[in-house]
């Protein structure tokens, strides 16, 4: 079990902190965490404006050495027809086989209209594409190239010239964020005995699933999402993301996933994030690979439930 370092002010998305787990005989209890959220109203989310095209606008044409992070993010700008910015729209990130992973794996754009990603490199010399993906817009296409030797390429905005030389003025790298045991790490940042969690999982085609009610079941809930996402292929990445923000009440019990590589993206929740209250959250059989972001649960004392989160026999 990881928490990662991350952290924020006391809302739910700081009350929820990431918890990655390579799944052993544990049990987990947050039932004591005080956490606070306002529900909030779905409509008034949804965003006035229609995306009709996605753009590329920072971070294409970098290269680095196998397992860098690139020092420049990945930015797309989703306008309308009439080339207005688009705010909170769902944007998908994927990259092709062997070449690395990208952060946040999905998330909203802004009032700019732009999301971005971090993309960590593979292990591999190649050319591998990256792709950001908006409902409604189409995709985005970034290139990169990962030589061993990074000196033979010409240096990315940014990045140092020479050995030893200090980064352009004014566009200092990000840090270098090392693989965990030579695996790539589910998330920049990520550290600990979960910080591997996703590297056996197909990253390049993942499953998006979106949560825009906060019923107890039926179409379009966390619970629905859930089973959706238990029944897609074992060893592909499924996301979870969030149309809505606030409580999701789970009325008639408890939600259980027994399946493999799993990403709930609680950091997509508009407003002050998410939280699941009312019954626990457990992982059963052969679940391993599973990122939990932002996502903090609160069984109350009403439910019999003395655990938030419930591991029993997880294979990793």
């Amino acid at each position: 079990m990881l928490i990662s370092p991350r952290s924020r002010s006391s809302h739910p998305k700081s009350g929820g902190r990431t918890i990655l787990t390579t799944w052993a005989l544990v049990t987990i209890s947050l039932s004591s965490c005080q956490i606070a959220a306002s529900p909030t109203d779905p409509s008034s989310e949804a965003p006035e404006l229609e995306p009709v095209e996605i753009s590329a606008v920072g971070g294409d044409s970098q290269s680095g050495a196998p397992g860098d992070t690139l020092p420049d993010p990945l930015i797309v700008k989703v306008t309308d027809a009439s080339g207005d910015p688009v705010p909170g729209v769902l944007v998908s990130w994927a990259v092709t086989d062997a070449g690395g992973t990208l952060e946040p794996i999905a998330d909203t754009t802004d009032l700019q209209g732009h999301a971005s990603a971090v993309w960590i490199l593979g292990e591999g010399e190649g050319t591998p594409v990256a792709s950001a993906v908006a409902e409604g817009a189409g995709d985005a296409a970034f290139g990169a190239v990962i030589l061993k030797n990074p000196s033979a390429a010409p240096p990315a905005p940014g990045a140092p010239t020479a050995p030893g030389e200090p980064p352009a003025p004014g566009e200092p790298p990000a840090p270098p964020i090392a693989p965990w045991n030579g695996l790539t790490p589910a998330f920049p940042g990520a550290e600990g005995f979960g910080a591997t969690a996703l590297s056996s999982c197909e990253r390049s085609r993942p499953h998006v699933f979106t949560v825009d009610d906060r019923g107890d079941s039926g179409p379009g809930t966390f619970r629905e999402a859930m089973a959706r996402a238990e029944k897609a292929h074992d060893n592909e990445l499924k996301v979870i993301v969030f149309r809505v923000g606030g409580y999701i009440h789970l009325r008639s019990g408890g939600v259980s996933f027994s399946g493999n590589c799993l990403y709930v993206a609680g950091q997509t929740a508009p407003g002050d994030g998410v939280t699941l209250r009312g019954h626990r959250l457990e992982f059963d059989g052969k679940a391993r690979d599973i990122v939990l972001r932002y996502f903090p649960v609160r069984v109350g004392h009403d439910t019999g439930d003395r655990e938030a989160i419930l591991v029993r026999k997880g294979a990793r």
